[in-house]
């Protein structure tokens, strides 16, 4: 049964509670905050077709495109997230029943357009009570109503960051080479409103008092002899000529699991020598491969292949690495 959206109403006009946990008022029903149990989320507003205030439609990542690169001297596949960015580190509510199960779809506080917004966020859980009897909570009000009234438990911050830009409904990520499996943006609540994320599976894991992504260089190799850099989504450039344009010899600073890995990165570019051996040099494989081909310990250059230091870009860029073919 489905149910029909004036209940919204109510919801959408509250104030967000931004500080701890506060008892709601005793007079207003608990059904003002909360949705009806059975209440389908695709029934509710869609986020960047509702014009609320501060969210900027504009600022939702669009286009994920999946590219090549190297980290730690493997080949691998990564996705390029367009879209707001930010180092800081946002909630995430997820709900889950005392076993564990999921329950309803997560909730975030900040869209994009808005100040805090970030693709980051902290997972944090909430369980469950044994008065719960199926409310959908669609919103952090609903959330701390719903403690307050002893549906839900405290919740509680985890160390898991979750890598999810907030996306345009419909935005879909290529898994594979041939571009034959996709995955698409999945539904999440936002202040009553129907949003929609990637989850990417790279999450990483940082100590609950950390306030701020940890932020590693990718670094972008160019010739010095060559205008374009060997990054053929940069330059528009086919170098390797098979008629794509998603390879490049990007070096990421760590690759998944390891101690220099972040969905977050900085970009620098690296000049290096005209006979530099490249993705468009089929005779030979790539001069670089890894950060420590020509970075040492203390950050200093020690390859004869790079020329001069390595220049930062001033761009952040929103680029998790894919950690098993087929999947995100």
């Amino acid at each position: 049964m489905r149910y029909g959206k004036s209940a919204f109403i109510a919801s959408l006009l509250l104030a967000p509670i931004v500080g701890c946990l506060e008892a709601p008022d005793e007079s207003v029903p608990l059904s003002r905050f909360v949705g009806p149990a059975g209440f389908d989320i695709a029934d509710a507003p869609l986020l960047e077709a509702a014009g609320a205030p501060g969210v900027d439609p504009a600022a939702f990542t669009s286009a994920v495109v999946r590219l090549r690169g190297f980290a730690d001297h493997r080949a691998l596949t990564y996705w390029n997230a367009d879209g707001a960015n930010s180092d800081l580190l946002a909630p995430a509510y997820f709900i889950e029943d005392a076993g564990g199960a999921k329950v309803g779809n997560p909730i975030i506080d900040a869209a994009p357009g808005e100040g805090g917004y970030t693709p980051w966020w902290r997972k944090v859980v909430v369980k469950t009570t044994d008065r719960y009897a199926g409310e959908v909570i669609w919103s952090r009000d609903a959330l701390e109503a719903a403690v307050q009234a002893g549906l839900l438990s405290e919740p509680v911050a985890t160390t898991e960051i979750v890598s999810a830009p907030v996306a345009l409904e419909g935005t879909e990520v290529t898994l594979d080479d041939a571009g034959a499996e996709t995955a698409q943006a999945t539904p999440i609540w936002y202040r009553g409103h129907r949003a929609h994320w990637i989850r990417f599976s790279s999450s990483i894991e940082l100590p609950v008092e950390v306030r701020k992504m940890p932020v590693y260089p990718v670094y972008i190799l160019q010739r010095i002899d060559e205008a374009a850099p060997l990054y053929e989504f940069l330059s528009g450039v086919d170098v390797d000529g098979d008629d794509r344009l998603d390879n490049s010899n990007n070096i990421f600073a760590g690759d998944v699991g390891q101690d220099r890995y972040s969905p977050l990165w900085e970009a620098k570019l690296v000049r290096v020598r005209r006979e530099f051996p490249s993705i468009d040099t089929s005779s030979a494989a790539v001069g670089l491969s890894a950060e420590a081909d020509f970075i040492d310990a203390d950050g200093a250059v020690n390859s004869d292949l790079v020329v001069g230091e390595p220049q930062p870009l001033g761009l952040l860029v929103n680029c998790p690495i894919q950690s098993a073919g087929g999947g995100l």
